[in-house]
Protein backbone atom coordinates (compact mmCIF):
# COMPACT_ATOMS: atom_id res chain seq x y z
CA UNK A 1 0.00 0.00 0.00
CA UNK A 2 1.30 3.13 -0.70
CA UNK A 3 0.09 6.32 1.76
CA UNK A 4 -2.08 9.23 -0.27
CA UNK A 5 -0.40 11.41 1.59
CA UNK A 6 3.51 11.15 1.98
CA UNK A 7 3.62 7.91 -0.48
CA UNK A 8 4.98 6.00 1.97
CA UNK A 9 5.35 2.24 0.98
CA UNK A 10 3.59 -0.02 3.82
CA UNK A 11 2.48 -3.51 4.21
CA UNK A 12 -1.79 -3.53 4.13
CA UNK A 13 -1.74 -6.94 6.76
CA UNK A 14 0.75 -5.41 9.40
CA UNK A 15 1.31 -1.54 8.68
CA UNK A 16 4.64 -2.03 9.11
CA UNK A 17 7.59 -0.48 6.35
CA UNK A 18 7.20 -2.67 3.12
CA UNK A 19 10.61 -3.34 3.22
CA UNK A 20 11.76 -6.40 4.51
CA UNK A 21 8.46 -7.77 2.34
CA UNK A 22 9.50 -9.77 -0.52
CA UNK A 23 5.91 -12.00 -1.07
CA UNK A 24 2.91 -9.72 -2.49
CA UNK A 25 0.30 -12.32 -0.64
CA UNK A 26 1.58 -12.97 2.13
CA UNK A 27 2.99 -10.87 5.28
CA UNK A 28 5.80 -12.88 7.34
CA UNK A 29 5.32 -10.48 10.27
CA UNK A 30 2.10 -11.09 11.25
CA UNK A 31 2.36 -12.71 14.98
CA UNK A 32 -0.44 -15.34 15.84
CA UNK A 33 -2.44 -12.56 17.96
CA UNK A 34 -2.91 -10.59 14.77
CA UNK A 35 -4.22 -13.45 12.78
CA UNK A 36 -7.90 -12.41 13.39
CA UNK A 37 -7.21 -9.44 11.39
CA UNK A 38 -5.66 -10.94 8.13
CA UNK A 39 -8.76 -13.12 8.51
CA UNK A 40 -10.63 -9.99 8.35
CA UNK A 41 -8.69 -8.37 5.72
CA UNK A 42 -8.40 -11.53 3.45
CA UNK A 43 -12.79 -11.62 3.97
CA UNK A 44 -12.69 -8.29 2.82
CA UNK A 45 -10.02 -8.73 0.01
CA UNK A 46 -12.51 -11.63 -1.40
CA UNK A 47 -15.84 -9.25 -1.29
CA UNK A 48 -14.45 -6.53 -2.82
CA UNK A 49 -12.40 -8.86 -5.77
CA UNK A 50 -15.94 -10.48 -5.79
CA UNK A 51 -17.52 -6.76 -6.29
CA UNK A 52 -15.21 -5.42 -9.04
CA UNK A 53 -15.71 -8.60 -10.99
CA UNK A 54 -19.21 -8.27 -10.86
CA UNK A 55 -19.51 -4.35 -11.24
CA UNK A 56 -17.35 -4.85 -14.32
CA UNK A 57 -19.34 -7.82 -15.23
CA UNK A 58 -22.29 -5.20 -15.14
CA UNK A 59 -20.65 -2.32 -16.94
CA UNK A 60 -19.56 -4.38 -20.02
CA UNK A 61 -23.21 -5.32 -20.67
CA UNK A 62 -24.82 -2.28 -20.28
CA UNK A 63 -21.80 -0.71 -22.90
CA UNK A 64 -23.13 -3.48 -24.95
CA UNK A 65 -27.12 -2.10 -25.13
CA UNK A 66 -26.96 0.23 -28.02
CA UNK A 67 -25.61 -2.66 -30.64
CA UNK A 68 -27.82 -4.90 -29.30
CA UNK A 69 -31.12 -2.15 -29.92
CA UNK A 70 -29.23 -2.31 -33.50
CA UNK A 71 -28.93 -5.63 -33.86
CA UNK A 72 -32.48 -6.55 -32.82
CA UNK A 73 -33.69 -3.65 -35.11
CA UNK A 74 -31.68 -5.19 -38.08
CA UNK A 75 -33.35 -8.30 -37.46
CA UNK A 76 -36.72 -6.79 -37.60
CA UNK A 77 -36.38 -5.01 -40.89
CA UNK A 78 -34.44 -7.92 -42.45
CA UNK A 79 -37.98 -10.03 -41.50
CA UNK A 80 -35.96 -12.22 -39.59
CA UNK A 81 -38.07 -11.60 -36.00
CA UNK A 82 -41.54 -10.82 -35.93
CA UNK A 83 -41.24 -9.92 -31.90
CA UNK A 84 -42.20 -7.14 -31.03
CA UNK A 85 -40.22 -7.28 -27.59
CA UNK A 86 -36.62 -6.49 -28.36
CA UNK A 87 -35.78 -10.16 -26.45
CA UNK A 88 -31.76 -9.64 -26.75
CA UNK A 89 -32.19 -6.18 -24.94
CA UNK A 90 -34.42 -7.77 -22.09
CA UNK A 91 -31.75 -10.18 -21.61
CA UNK A 92 -28.68 -7.78 -21.81
CA UNK A 93 -30.12 -5.41 -19.21
CA UNK A 94 -31.24 -8.33 -17.21
CA UNK A 95 -27.54 -9.70 -16.90
CA UNK A 96 -26.64 -5.99 -16.45
CA UNK A 97 -29.17 -6.02 -13.01
CA UNK A 98 -28.25 -9.11 -11.82
CA UNK A 99 -24.31 -8.40 -12.14
CA UNK A 100 -25.11 -5.16 -10.64
CA UNK A 101 -27.25 -7.52 -7.68
CA UNK A 102 -24.15 -9.94 -7.18
CA UNK A 103 -21.84 -7.26 -6.87
CA UNK A 104 -23.87 -5.44 -4.16
CA UNK A 105 -25.35 -8.66 -2.57
CA UNK A 106 -21.61 -9.83 -1.43
CA UNK A 107 -20.94 -6.60 0.45
CA UNK A 108 -24.13 -6.99 1.93
CA UNK A 109 -23.44 -10.26 3.15
CA UNK A 110 -19.64 -9.20 4.65
CA UNK A 111 -21.74 -6.24 6.61
CA UNK A 112 -24.99 -7.79 7.52
CA UNK A 113 -25.43 -9.55 10.80
CA UNK A 114 -28.03 -11.77 9.73
CA UNK A 115 -28.62 -13.21 13.41
CA UNK A 116 -28.52 -9.70 15.55
CA UNK A 117 -30.88 -7.11 15.42
CA UNK A 118 -28.94 -4.99 12.91
CA UNK A 119 -30.17 -7.33 10.06
CA UNK A 120 -31.33 -5.69 7.13
CA UNK A 121 -32.86 -9.03 5.62
CA UNK A 122 -35.24 -9.36 8.75
CA UNK A 123 -37.00 -12.82 7.62
CA UNK A 124 -34.10 -14.11 5.65
CA UNK A 125 -31.48 -16.46 7.38
CA UNK A 126 -27.77 -16.66 6.19
CA UNK A 127 -28.16 -20.09 4.97
CA UNK A 128 -31.25 -18.71 3.06
CA UNK A 129 -29.28 -16.07 1.91
CA UNK A 130 -26.22 -17.61 0.85
CA UNK A 131 -28.51 -20.42 -1.17
CA UNK A 132 -30.41 -17.53 -2.83
CA UNK A 133 -27.20 -16.32 -4.35
CA UNK A 134 -26.12 -19.36 -4.96
CA UNK A 135 -29.19 -19.83 -7.22
CA UNK A 136 -28.69 -16.26 -8.58
CA UNK A 137 -24.71 -16.96 -9.35
CA UNK A 138 -25.00 -19.83 -11.31
CA UNK A 139 -28.65 -19.30 -13.33
CA UNK A 140 -26.87 -15.98 -14.33
CA UNK A 141 -23.71 -17.55 -15.44
CA UNK A 142 -25.96 -19.93 -17.05
CA UNK A 143 -27.21 -17.05 -19.34
CA UNK A 144 -24.65 -15.33 -20.16
CA UNK A 145 -22.94 -17.92 -21.14
CA UNK A 146 -26.16 -19.07 -23.72
CA UNK A 147 -26.15 -14.97 -25.04
CA UNK A 148 -22.13 -14.91 -25.42
CA UNK A 149 -21.61 -17.81 -26.84
CA UNK A 150 -24.11 -19.21 -28.57
CA UNK A 151 -26.58 -15.65 -29.67
CA UNK A 152 -23.32 -13.33 -29.87
CA UNK A 153 -22.07 -15.54 -32.98
CA UNK A 154 -25.42 -16.12 -34.62
CA UNK A 155 -25.83 -12.36 -35.79
CA UNK A 156 -28.63 -11.59 -37.27
CA UNK A 157 -29.63 -15.40 -37.64
CA UNK A 158 -30.69 -16.39 -34.96
CA UNK A 159 -32.58 -19.77 -34.29
CA UNK A 160 -36.22 -19.36 -32.99
CA UNK A 161 -35.51 -22.31 -30.41
CA UNK A 162 -32.32 -20.54 -29.10
CA UNK A 163 -34.08 -17.35 -28.99
CA UNK A 164 -37.16 -19.52 -26.91
CA UNK A 165 -34.36 -20.20 -24.87
CA UNK A 166 -32.71 -16.84 -24.31
CA UNK A 167 -36.09 -15.69 -23.09
CA UNK A 168 -36.93 -18.69 -21.04
CA UNK A 169 -33.33 -18.25 -19.13
CA UNK A 170 -34.18 -14.07 -18.76
CA UNK A 171 -37.54 -14.72 -16.90
CA UNK A 172 -35.88 -17.42 -14.65
CA UNK A 173 -32.71 -15.22 -13.59
CA UNK A 174 -35.31 -12.44 -12.96
CA UNK A 175 -37.09 -14.53 -10.72
CA UNK A 176 -33.70 -15.71 -8.86
CA UNK A 177 -32.86 -12.06 -8.76
CA UNK A 178 -35.98 -10.55 -7.50
CA UNK A 179 -35.99 -13.49 -4.21
CA UNK A 180 -32.13 -12.92 -3.32
CA UNK A 181 -33.79 -9.87 -1.26
CA UNK A 182 -36.86 -11.42 -0.94
CA UNK A 183 -38.22 -11.19 2.66
CA UNK A 184 -40.96 -13.85 3.58
CA UNK A 185 -42.94 -13.18 6.75
CA UNK A 186 -45.25 -15.43 8.85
Amino acid sequence: MNCPNCSHHFCWICLKDWSGHGDYYNCKFVLPENVRNREVISGYAEVYLKYKDYDGNRKSYLQGRDEVKRKFEQMRSDGKTIRTNNFLLEAVEELAMCYHTLANSYVLYYYNEFDGPDNVCPGVSKELFEYNQRNLESMTGKLSCKYEKEVKPCGNDIPIALIDELMRLTSIVHDYRRKLFAVETE
